[in-house]
Order: C-alpha cells, then structure tokens, then sequence
C-alpha cells in the first residue's frame, strides 16, 4: 500500500509551529521548510504505516524545493518510521 502525502497543513500546521516554538524557546522559523513535524500527526502516521506496511509518496511542494534523498532525510529527522519512495510529479 501507497500513501500521499502532503506536509504542510497535514504533518507541519501553525499549531504544531507555535508548540515547537515554545518547547524550543525560539521564533517560527521563516521558511516553511525549517519547520518541524506535529509529534502527534507522526504518531499517528507510523501507527497507520505500521499496521499497513504502507511507504509514503510525498505529494507536498517541499519536492520542488527538495531532493527525495533530502526529503527522506527530513521524514526521518521527524521521525516518521516508514520508507519514503518517492514524489509525484512537477507540472509546470
């Protein structure tokens, strides 16, 4: 099983900005892509990714500005436990 998936709004929300601001005791980054995860979102991912033995295709606009070895970088650094394999397309 495959799942898309985006990040922003999804996995990185302004909620989920605020709390990592105040934990860490600094400012929302500017750029969206310095922003963390929301922990419970990951949670709730990796337990889906679990059950399902599912791999995530990112869907977001963070694989414009990212390579995918970038991306699976990040998707670890946030700790989502699945394979990331790849992204979808860019129309232009």
């Amino acid at each position: 099983m495959t799942i898309f998936l985006d990040i922003d709004g999804v996995l990185r929300t302004h909620k989920s900005d605020l709390e990592w601001s105040l934990q860490l005791g600094v400012p929302i980054p500017v750029s969206v892509y310095d922003r963390r995860f929301d922990r419970k979102i990951v949670s709730y991912i990796n337990e889906i990714v679990g059950y399902t033995r599912s791999k995530i295709v990112v869907t977001s606009t963070w694989r414009v500005k990212h390579s995918l070895e970038v991306l699976k970088q990040i998707f670890r650094d946030n700790g989502i436990s699945t394979e990331i394999v790849g992204t979808t397309g860019i129309t232009r």
